[in-house]
Formats: C-alpha cells, sequence, structure tokens
C-alpha cells in the first residue's frame, strides 16, 4: 500500500490594503497579524507606523475584519468607533475556561524619565544606528511600573489589562532609541495541564555564575492563574551553528520565535537569526520534552528567515512561514518538525536586496483540519500591498484543484502515465508557471514562462519534496545562478552562465539582465 504524502495548494491571494506609491517608509504597511475574534470573524491588523522602539504601544496599526472566513474583508471603522482595543485581541489565545488572553505593548517611557539601577554590562544592537554601546540593567531592579509581564484577559465580553507579577531576578533590559522598553513578543499556548506557556523575546540575562549573557536568548514563563503570576520557565540560549554559518558568533543571537505544543505535550521553537549586521542569518528550531524548562541543541532549517509563524492544524501536521527575501511556507506531515517539505514561494524573491520584494513578516490563522490563511505583505511596482491567501493540504495523487480562467485556460497534459503537467496557455503561447508532477502527484519540475519563452526561476524537487536544483532563465536562455541543494537547503554547488553560456559570478555580475 502506498504512503500517504501531502502537498500545500496555494488558492488566489486577497488583497487587503496597498499603500500609496510615495509611501516607502520601513514599517508603513508591514508586520501584518491575523487571529479571530470571539464572535468567530478574522480580524486582520498590519502596522501603520515607523519600525522603532519609539512606536511601542502609540496604537499606529489598521484593523480589517472578514465575514467569510478571509475571502474578503472591509474596514473596521465602519463598524468600530473605537478600534484601539482591537489590538488587544492581536495573537490572542483562546482558553479552555472560555476566556481570552494576550500579552500588551505598553508604551516604552523615556529612559532619561526612569530611575534607573547601576549597570551590569554595555552591548551594542545591530539595528541602532548610533552604534553605541547600550547599559544591560537588571529587570528586578527597575520601576515597579516596569516589572511584571503586560496581560490582557477578556472575559465577560470586556478587557482586563494589568501586569501579572514575575519575580524572575536574572533579566536583563536595555534602553532603545532614548526609551526604556520592557516588552514580551512572542506567542502564549495552553497546555494540557491548564497552565499558559509565553515564548518571547528579546531577552538578554545573567548566567548562573554572575556574567553577563550578551547574546539574545528566547525565555519561556509560565502562570496557572490566568496571568496573575509568571515563573521563569527557561530559556533557548544562542548556541550558532558555526560549520553552517561563519558569522554565527557576531550576530545579536536569537531575536524572533514562534512556538507550538505537539500531539505528544513536547514544544517545538523556531527563532530568527537574522540582523542587521552581519546580515541575513539561519532560521533554527529546537525542542523541548519537559514544558520549556530545557532544550535540545538549536539546529539550523532555513538559511533564512524573520519573524516565524508556526502552527498546528487539526489534522496534526505542522505549517511553518517566514520571509525576507520574499515569502514561504512549508509542511511538516509528521507534526514534530523532524522532516520539512520544501518551501512554497508565496512572494518569490526577485530581487538583490532582501527587503525589496516583502518585510517578509507572516501571521498564519488555521481555518479547518487542513486549510490556514497567511498575511502577509508583497512590495510591487504599485507599492506596498497587504495580501491574505488560503493554503490547503491536500494528498500526493490528487490533482491541484486549478481554477480554469476562459482568458487564460490550463491545458492538462498525461506524459506516459508517468508525469501529469499543467500547461497555462495564453493565444495559445505557454505564459505563467507550468508544473509537473510524478505519479503520486508529488511535484517534480516547475517552469515559469513567458509569451512561449522560459524566463524565470526554475525548480526541480525530490520525490521527498525538497529542492533539488534551481536555475534561472532569461528569454529561453540559462541566465544567471544554478543552484544545487541538500535536504536543508544548503547550497552545495554553485555555477553560473550568462545567455546561455557557462561563465564566472564576476563575468555575469558584470552584465546581468535578470
Amino acid at each position: 500500500m502506498r504512503k500517504k504524502n501531502f502537498q500545500i495548494i496555494l488558492k488566489d491571494p486577497v488583497l487587503i490594503a496597498r499603500a500609496p506609491a510615495e509611501i516607502k517608509t520601513w514599517g508603513y504597511y508591514q508586520f501584518p497579524k491575523l487571529t479571530r475574534l470571539p464572535d468567530t470573524r478574522l480580524l486582520l491588523s498590519f502596522q501603520m507606523a515607523p519600525d522603532s522602539a519609539l512606536s511601542y504601544g502609540n496604537g499606529g496599526r489598521l484593523h480589517y475584519i472578514s465575514a467569510d472566513e478571509g475571502q474578503s474583508f472591509y474596514p473596521a471603522q465602519m463598524e468600530f468607533d473605537d478600534v484601539e482595543h482591537l489590538s488587544l485581541f492581536q495573537g490572542h489565545l483562546p482558553l479552555k475556561e472560555g476566556s481570552l488572553m494576550s500579552l500588551r505593548c505598553e508604551k516604552a517611557p523615556p529612559a532619561t524619565d526612569v530611575s534607573l539601577p547601576e549597570p551590569h554590562s554595555l552591548m551594542f544592537f545591530s539595528y541602532d544606528n548610533t552604534r553605541c554601546p547600550k547599559p544591560l540593567f537588571s529587570w528586578h531592579e527597575l520601576p515597579e511600573s516596569l516589572q511584571g509581564i503586560p496581560v490582557g484577559l477578556f472575559e465577560k465580553g470586556e478587557w482586563k489589562c494589568f501586569r501579572g507579577a514575575c519575580p524572575v531576578k536574572d533579566d536583563l533590559r536595555a534602553p532603545v532609541e532614548g526609551v526604556l522598553p520592557v516588552i514580551f513578543f512572542g506567542n502564549l499556548r495552553q497546555a494540557t495541564d491548564g497552565s499558559v506557556l509565553a515564548g518571547v523575546y528579546p531577552n538578554y540575562c545573567l548566567r548562573e555564575d554572575g556574567s553577563v549573557d550578551t547574546k539574545c536568548s528566547i525565555a519561556f514563563y509560565r502562570t496557572t492563574d490566568l496571568g496573575q503570576n509568571w515563573s521563569l520557565q527557561g530559556r533557548i540560549f544562542y548556541q550558532p551553528d558555526n560549520s553552517y554559518d561563519p558569522l554565527g558568533e557576531i550576530r545579536r543571537g536569537f531575536t524572533e520565535v514562534s512556538f507550538e505544543i505537539l500531539d505528544d505535550e513536547s514544544l517545538l521553537s523556531i527563532m530568527r537569526t537574522t540582523d542587521a549586521s552581519p546580515g541575513q542569518g539561519p532560521l533554527y528550531q529546537a525542542r523541548s520534552f519537559d514544558q520549556g524548562k530545557t532544550w535540545t541543541r538549536p539546529e539550523v532549517i532555513h538559511p533564512f528567515g524573520v519573524e516565524p509563524a508556526l502552527i498546528k492544524l487539526g489534522n496534526g501536521m505542522l505549517l511553518l512561514s517566514y520571509g525576507r527575501p520574499g515569502v514561504q511556507a512549508r509542511l511538516c506531515v509528521k507534526g514534530d518538525g523532524t522532516c520539512w517539505q520544501a518551501p512554497r514561494d508565496i512572494v518569490e524573491a526577485k530581487h538583490t536586496d532582501a527587503r525589496e520584494d516583502s518585510c517578509g513578516y507572516t501571521s498564519l490563522l488555521a481555518l479547518t483540519d487542513n486549510s490556514a490563511l497567511i498575511a502577509y505583505s508583497h512590495f510591487g511596482p504599485e507599492g506596498k500591498g497587504i495580501f491574505v491567501r488560503r493554503l490547503e493540504v491536500q494528498t500526493y495523487g490528487q490533482r491541484p484543484e486549478l481554477e480554469v480562467e476562459e482568458a487564460s485556460g490550463y491545458l492538462n497534459h498525461e506524459v506516459s502515465g508517468r508525469l501529469f503537467c499543467t500547461i497555462p496557455l495564453k493565444d495559445k503561447l505557454v505564459t505563467g508557471l507550468s508544473s509537473q508532477y510524478f505519479e503520486n502527484g508529488e511535484k517534480a519540475v516547475e517552469m515559469p514562462f513567458r509569451e512561449g519563452l522560459a524566463h524565470g526561476r526554475q525548480r526541480f524537487y525530490s520525490r521527498e519534496g525538497w529542492c533539488m536544483e534551481e536555475a534561472m532563465f532569461f528569454e529561453d536562455y540559462r541566465h544567471g545562478p544554478r543552484r544545487f541543494f541538500d535536504k536543508l537547503g544548503h547550497v552545495i554547488k554553485e555555477t553560473y552562465y550568462k545567455d546561455g553560456y557557462s561563465c564566472s559570478f564576476e563575468e555575469w555580475i558584470q552584465n546581468h539582465n535578470c
């Protein structure tokens, strides 16, 4: 009996909002978040403020609502006079008790207004343009107004906002951009025993010997009383894989994180390492079998990725998204993080600058046992856009459900009974993404065409779903990089072509046209 395999099918993108072409500031029309409101409708928000610590807790987000599971959205202002309270629903966790819990982001006070203790150490932030060292202060020695974890609890139709006590002695905080933020970015999950876990960043701390760990780690806190009191459960300390990332030792550490509780009650956490300097870094994962107290050594699962989003579908599979460059989604059929399928491009990376195509931040929301909605940004000639797209998990052997349009049409063509392919036609010329599949339905090859000519990124996949090779074509000629990959997505060989002929990287870069 053939073993069942699965794949991600992409439905058409839905444009939510488009920025005017003149809006270029980093932060605007970016960082989307999806969540489900108590009345089952969907809430989508995205940032309308600079990407800065000065924006924390100041609102600065637009909100849209969907009453049809993401097929269409309308501005929340059409229904609510005060939309700022909707931000409390952002990233909330529905609890078994019937209430909702969220981690609030509060406005950071000016550092000059805070009575500060003696610093433990100095450190540099890679995204700080001043390049001045920042002092690290003990969190528990800061004023009471900055202690505790900011919590929102939705009960009986209203939000209660408070700071849950968290008597942790070794956490450190630092001023940024002239303010002192005490923030907890990440996500919440409820364990089978009813306790709530928070996996958050940024986190700096004192080691057991009293020395300062200036690398950012991921902290896990636990509450058993609906957020009134929290205890430190454990940390994922930054441990770079220097054999994969030669620049690992000079990175800031683990910054953004998303975690999930698996079917066996273990935890799986995905972490970002990309920073401003030295730049693009790999995506890591780690696993805990004791509710976050201890963790396996982090391992690389992809060469890049910011703001990972990880959810568990009702079918037990894991869905992961991330970006920069582009936006990608991946599926783990086993549901334990041990084997990830090859990434599916949601936004293809087309520019040298990783920030040209998308901010790379994504948000996932399960719709059914076999489908989810992804929110993301896509930058194009028309300006920045916020989109959502439905992702469906189908069994290999099922042909993808292609929506046939009269203007273009698709020709489904059998190839010797071994493969079938989809060929997009327009005016009798192949135009669009042509795909070939193995006999069990798994994608084998994808090749973009323009007016009958191969044009764009061609990819070859293994039967297990990972990308083995990719090459660039320009008007039917191989032109640009050709790369070969191992199962983890590591480049194991790279060559270059110019107008169909092999060349050196220097020769190609001097006059490339793609």
